[in-house]
């Protein structure tokens, strides 16, 4: 996801297309972005890297503030609830517990 938009303008001839669906692929890009932070929060706190893991979140909220400011509506529920999923998900508990 985050990659397919940039692919698309050094592929597509059509400036008109890639014009009129700037924000669209800009907001894709964003979704791919935050998912990538998402995972990586996730694995992070499941291995207690809690630095790690809150530096993930604060990427993955400012991603989502982006994505949120872009009106543009993209047919992809499934990402936003995975991410606030994510983001409001109980830490792990330590292994053996």
């Amino acid at each position: 996801m985050k990659e397919a938009p940039s692919r698309l303008k050094s592929t597509l001839e059509n400036q008109n297309f890639l014009q009129e669906t700037a924000p669209y692929l800009e907001k894709l890009a964003l979704y791919g972005a935050a998912g990538e932070a998402a995972a990586g929060m996730v694995l992070m706190e499941h291995q207690r890297l809690t630095a790690e893991a809150q530096e993930q979140r604060v990427i993955l909220e400012g991603l989502m503030k982006k994505i949120k400011n872009i009106p543009q509506k993209l047919s992809i529920s499934t990402m936003d609830s995975f991410l606030h999923r994510a983001l409001s998900g109980p830490d792990f508990a330590p292994p053996g517990q």
